[in-house]
């Protein structure tokens, strides 16, 4: 009875057993029938692409996209404003740990 690999159960040739055209032939079924399937292969297309069709649906504006602020940090009712909010928090925290890294002589 052949083993299985762990990430897409593919039989696997046992132990030192020769790698027939028969077990050849059942390794190219078994991919195949993993190609296009849900939690399987994605097929190429003739651009060389995965086509949109296997791809997840994912936000594709900002309108999408929920932050939620529950500590209300930041005072911009839209995920623009949010981010641009966030960033700045960022670049701020930034340049306190550059000074301090400074101040330290560590950098």
């Amino acid at each position: 009875m052949p083993t299985y690999s762990t990430k897409l159960n593919l039989p696997k040739p046992l132990g030192n057993e020769n790698f027939t055209r028969a077990k050849y032939n059942e390794l190219i079924d078994a991919i195949d029938a993993k190609a296009g399937a849900t939690s399987g292969l994605a097929q190429l297309g003739a651009d060389g692409k995965v086509p949109p069709t296997q791809l997840p649906t994912l936000a594709s504006t900002a309108t999408d996209i929920t932050v939620t602020d529950t500590a209300n940090y930041y005072t911009s009712t839209n995920v623009e404003g949010a981010l641009s909010e966030l960033g700045q928090t960022l670049n701020g925290t930034r340049a306190n740990l550059v000074a301090t890294a400074q101040a330290l002589g560590v950098m």
